[in-house]
């Protein structure tokens, strides 16, 4: 990372809540979000939150860097229906080699705070990353094969029949 980013100056990006990011929009698949109000989610709050410090990080970057998100620490402090504008701020508090800390906060158009917190980033070489990214897409269908393995095994053996089993209420595993 260049030098040059400096300590407090206000980074914004200005977004209106779409309708498709509403609490039942973040998971549909798990039920619980689906019982939800349709207000902007707090799941897509936080990547909000997130956006105007990679804007700020973003022209200090070296070819070949990028950057994670390592902390988020945010209270939600007001709900945002679809169609509300928000304006989201973030300022630099620390830079820690390579990690940098933001303060951010997240207002609507009639002056509430939607959000409020803490977010560091860090900046990493992208070329390390993808190796990490692989070697653990390697481990995972490895770790899958594995566990296929084990359910057809454990399917195999409670279909044959065994003596001197209880099945009563009080057998024991």
């Amino acid at each position: 990372m260049r030098s040059g980013l400096v300590l407090g100056a206000p980074h914004i990006v200005r977004y209106t809540v779409p309708v498709h990011q509403t609490v039942p929009d973040l998971l549909p698949a798990i039920a619980e979000f689906r019982r939800g109000e349709p207000v902007f989610a707090t799941g897509f709050m936080v990547g909000l939150m997130e956006a105007p410090c990679m804007a700020a990080v973003h022209p200090y970057l070296e070819p070949g860097e990028i950057t994670v998100g390592t902390l988020i620490s945010m209270t939600h402090l007001a709900p945002s229906p679809p169609g509300t504008p928000l304006v989201a701020e973030a300022r630099v508090t620390a830079i820690e080699g390579r990690s940098v800390r933001f303060d951010v906060r997240v207002s609507d158009d009639a002056g509430d705070v939607a959000a409020a917190g803490e977010h560091t980033l860090r900046v990493i070489d992208v070329g390390r990353f993808h190796a990490r990214l692989a070697a653990k897409r390697v481990r995972l269908r490895h770790r899958e094969s594995l566990n296929v393995g084990l359910n057809v095994e454990a399917f195999e053996q409670a279909c044959e029949p065994r003596s001197g089993r209880r099945t009563d209420a009080h057998s024991s595993y």
